[in-house]
């Protein structure tokens, strides 16, 4: 047998007070009874099966039950609000006195830095402030450089810091000795040397200035 949908209206009962007052019947049980006002405001009786209609109390709707949130001037109760925290921060030196904190100085929802170790916290319970369990660590990205040569914070580095390369090296006056005495050949030397003295003489002829031909 094919299933069928049908679509359907319930119609409760209703009429004016006069008219239900006049025909005062017994309402079955479950059974509601609609009461039109005069200012076209309806109230509500539910039958029990035995008390005549006027014998019936109407059904008083409470909003704050309906709701289960408003107090009986529609506006939400407090007690029914968590505690919320205004957001503060607190700063201490190190962990020992992340754990010393007390509900005076934080609550749950603030943040307290801890400049020793350079971390941030968020206070998630604060009936654990005395342990880890109390915070969650604000965890941020990694710089991209975490140290320079070895240092960390403010880095100034000189050349007792960096060590220099195999082909890029310091200046030494032993190394521009050197290199002075292997691009000076030993014809331009006086006693014939490969190495500069002191007392050595070097002539750099830079040329003679000539008048232009035909001059």
């Amino acid at each position: 047998m094919a299933t069928k949908v049908v679509n359907q209206i319930m119609q409760q009962k209703r009429g004016t007070l006069a008219n239900w007052t006049s025909k005062n019947p017994v309402l079955k049980a479950g059974e509601i009874a609609v009461v039109i006002l005069e200012n076209n405001k309806k109230m509500f009786k539910v039958g029990d099966g035995t008390t005549a209609f006027t014998s019936l109390p109407y059904i008083q709707i409470n909003l704050a039950d309906v709701v289960g949130l408003l107090d009986a001037n529609g506006k939400f109760s407090t007690d029914l609000l968590p505690s919320l925290a205004l957001g503060d921060t607190e700063v201490v030196a190190n962990d020992e006195a992340r754990f010393a904190l007390t509900t005076a100085n934080v609550q749950k929802g603030d943040v307290v830095i801890v400049t020793g170790t350079n971390k941030t916290y968020f206070v998630v319970d604060d009936t654990k402030l005395n342990i880890e369990d109390g915070y969650a660590q604000i965890l941020v990205p990694a710089a991209p450089v975490q140290s320079v040569n070895g240092k960390t914070g403010n880095v100034t580095l000189d050349t007792d810091d960096v060590s220099e390369g195999s082909n890029n090296q310091y200046y030494t006056d032993a190394r521009a000795t050197l290199a002075a005495a292997t691009y000076v050949t030993s014809t331009l030397l006086p006693d014939g040397a490969t190495i500069l003295h002191t007392n050595d003489e070097i002539t750099i002829d830079a040329g003679e200035v000539t008048a232009p031909a035909g001059e």
